[in-house]
């Protein structure tokens, strides 16, 4: 008997460090998988590995706030993304926020200031509020020569690289845009994606939404 017990507890901790480790929340993280429509590790436009696999699906850092990466992301559509959607409803919240990070991009470029999309945020009592997002103010082309700068209003929240990118001398970026709820006490219900133009070239491409309950925004670099 005593030689049992004591192969059991040689044995337990082993078993123990076998188990998995639980993948650690990401405070604030808003779940856009439900909706999301592209995988993160497939081509995109049909481009040999031109994808965002260098991204790692776990939490990513940009500044004091985290973003959930996960499986998919929502692509919007263009005109040279005829077959994606020019609309995407429904990405649950449930929560009130003082602000609202996006960590997102776009396919193609276009003039600067021009609007490309915006965010609509709907609260549980039924009012909403649009958040328009411009091209080079608040994001930009998911490929980009490493000597851009950032946009006007937002970070670099991560760079990476993929084949078809590197042969271009260009690299992979995504942009943390923050917005500034004009009404932190309502509860935001939903948010949706929408293009504003399906004729133009430029696509939203939204990687993750993180909510933040305190005012204090991002600190930009002049």
């Amino acid at each position: 008997m005593r030689l049992l017990i004591a192969a059991f507890l040689l044995v337990t901790p082993l078993l123990a460090e076998d188990k998995p480790k639980a993948a650690t929340p990401v405070e604030g993280a808003v779940d856009i998988q439900p909706v999301a429509n592209v995988v993160k590790d497939s081509d995109a436009e049909k481009l040999p590995n031109n994808s965002f696999k260098d991204l790692k699906a776990e939490p990513l850092k940009s500044g004091k706030v985290q973003f959930d990466i996960q499986a998919k992301y929502i692509q919007l559509g263009s005109a040279k993304l005829p077959k994606m959607p020019e609309k995407i409803e429904g990405v649950k919240v449930g929560r009130k926020a003082a602000l609202v990070h996006f960590l997102h991009a776009t396919a193609h470029g276009n003039d600067a200031d021009a609007k490309i999309a915006k965010y609509v945020i709907h609260y549980t009592d039924k009012t909403k509020v649009d958040v328009p997002v411009l091209y080079a103010k608040h994001v930009a082309d998911w490929w980009a020569s490493s000597t851009d700068g950032e946009p006007s209003d937002a970070l670099v929240g991560w760079s990476g690289s993929n084949e078809p990118a590197k042969a271009n001398e260009k690299e992979l970026r995504l942009y943390h845009m923050w917005w500034k709820n004009p009404n932190p006490e309502k509860e935001i219900a939903t948010i949706d994606l929408e293009t504003v133009d399906m004729k133009q070239d430029c696509a939203l491409i939204c990687m993750a939404i993180t909510t933040q309950e305190k005012p204090s925004e991002p600190k930009k670099d002049k």
